[in-house]
C-alpha cells in the first residue's frame, strides 16, 4: 500500500483508510484470504492504529473483511451463499429501479449510455477489461439514480462494493462473460430508449441472474 496519510486531517483519516483498503481489495491487490493487522496497515500508511481500527469496522460491516476467531482479520473469501444472497436481492432491486427509470430517464442520458456501451465493446476487442467494468458500474448507478427513489438508489449503492468484489475476483478472468454482459447492457438500454418498461425490466432481471449464475459456476469450479 504505497500511500501516506500523515498530512491528512484527522477527521478524514479513517474514511480515507477505508477507501484505500477497499480499492486494494476490489482491484485484487489484496487477495481473498489476505491477513490484515492494525499494526501493519498503520505502519504502511503512516497513521496511528485508532483510525485503522475504525476503518476495519466499516470494512467488516460491508463484508469486505471478516474477523476469524483467534486468528485475526482477513480479506473475505467468496462463498456461494454470499453470491446467491446478494444477487437474489439485487435482481429484485435493479428490476424495480429500471422499471421506475425507463419512463423518466432523459434521452440525452440514454444516448450517453449507448455510446458508453459501444466504447466498452470496442475496448474489449483490445482486451481493456477495466473499461467494461467501469461502464457496468456507471450503467447501474445511472439507472438507480434516475429511478426517482433515493432510498432504492442508496440501497443498490450499498451493495456496490460486494458486487464489485465478485466482479473483480471472478468475472474479470472470463472474457466471454464480460462480452455477454456487454450485450445484455445494450438490450437494457435499447428497451429504455423506446420506453418499453416491461422489456427493460425483463432484460435487467435476466442480466443480473446470468451474472449470478456465472459467478456461482466459476466459484464452484474453483472450490
Amino acid at each position: 500500500m504505497p500511500f501516506s496519510l500523515s498530512q491528512l486531517e484527522h477527521a478524514n483519516i479513517d474514511r480515507r483508510i477505508y477507501e484505500i483498503i477497499t480499492e486494494q481489495i476490489l482491484t485484487g491487490k489484496l487477495a481473498p484470504g489476505t491477513r490484515l493487522t492494525e499494526e501493519d496497515v498503520a505502519r504502511q500508511l503512516g497513521v496511528s492504529r485508532t483510525p485503522v481500527r475504525e476503518a476495519m469496522k466499516s470494512l467488516a460491516k460491508d463484508e469486505l473483511v471478516e474477523l476469524l476467531p483467534r486468528k485475526g482479520m482477513y480479506v473475505k473469501k467468496l462463498e456461494l451463499h454470499d453470491v446467491a444472497e446478494i444477487y437474489d436481492i439485487r435482481a429484485v432491486l435493479e428490476e424495480l429501479a429500471v422499471t421506475l427509470a425507463t419512463p423518466r430517464i432523459p434521452e440525452a442520458v440514454i444516448d450517453a449510455l449507448k455510446a458508453g456501451a459501444e466504447t466498452s465493446r470496442e475496448k474489449m476487442t483490445s482486451e481493456c477489461k477495466e473499461e467494461s467494468h467501469a461502464f457496468d458500474r456507471e450503467l447501474h448507478r445511472c439507472i438507480a439514480e434516475h429511478s426517482g427513489n433515493r432510498r432504492l438508489a442508496a440501497t443498490i449503492e450499498s451493495l456496490g462494493n460486494m458486487v464489485n468484489f465478485f466482479r473483480t475476483t471472478v468475472i474479470a478472468r472470463a472474457d466471454e462473460q464480460i462480452m455477454q454482459a456487454l450485450e445484455e447492457h445494450m438490450v437494457i438500454i435499447e428497451a429504455m430508449a423506446v420506453r418499453d418498461t416491461a422489456a427493460a425490466a425483463k432484460a435487467m432481471k435476466e442480466h443480473i441472474l446470468h451474472t449470478r449464475s456465472n459467478i456461482m459456476s466459476t466459484l464452484g469450479e474453483e472450490s
